[in-house]
Formats: C-alpha cells, sequence, structure tokens
C-alpha cells in the first residue's frame, strides 16, 4: 500500500523548488544563478530558514562576506523559528571568516 505523499500548498512549493535548483547550481559551480534563484526564493518566502542558510553559504563560496553575513544575521533574528540554523548563524557571525595569508 503507497503511502499518501503530503501535497504542498502553491506558494510553499514554488520557494522550495527555487532551493532544490539553487542547491544544485551552487554544486555545479553556477554560483551566480543560484544567487538569482535565491532571491526568487527569498521573495516569496523571506523566513525561510532553509533559503536564508543557502544563500549565506552560496555567497560565502563566491567570497561575499558582507552579504553572506547579512543572511546569517537575518537568519539568526529569526532564532527558535530556525532551529539549529540559527545556532549556525551564530557561530558563523561570531567567528567571522579566516583570511588566507596572514599570520594566526
Amino acid at each position: 500500500m503507497a503511502k499518501p505523499r503530503r501535497v504542498a500548498s502553491p506558494g510553499e512549493s514554488v520557494p522550495n523548488e527555487l532551493l532544490q535548483v539553487a542547491k544544485a547550481l551552487r554544486l555545479h559551480g553556477d554560483t551566480g544563478n543560484a544567487i538569482a534563484k535565491l532571491q526568487q526564493a527569498a521573495a516569496l518566502d523571506p523566513q525561510n530558514p532553509d533559503i536564508l542558510a543557502e544563500l549565506a553559504l552560496t555567497y560565502e563560496s563566491m567570497q561575499l562576506f558582507d552579504r553572506s553575513n547579512e543572511s546569517w544575521r537575518k537568519l539568526r533574528a529569526l532564532g527558535a523559528a530556525a532551529g539549529p540554523l540559527a545556532e549556525l548563524a551564530d557561530l558563523k557571525l561570531r567567528l567571522g571568516v579566516p583570511v588566507q595569508g596572514l599570520p594566526g
């Protein structure tokens, strides 16, 4: 017997579909198009912690740390609603990004 699938409402599925496409694009090195998809997703669901985290990670991979930190701050501001991603955001913002080539 097949399990019934939960059907997402149209307003819920589009941002998640954009998020999945963006993740695949980032993994293939197409960060510019990944950012475009994530910005579309964030416009539809601005308090989605998964979208904000992926946006921050994609900006990090592009070494756009000011933009990455902005996304981490938005994620941290969600507090408990963001679950463990809020802790990750807090950690990222506290530790910052190591700069290569500088003496430790």
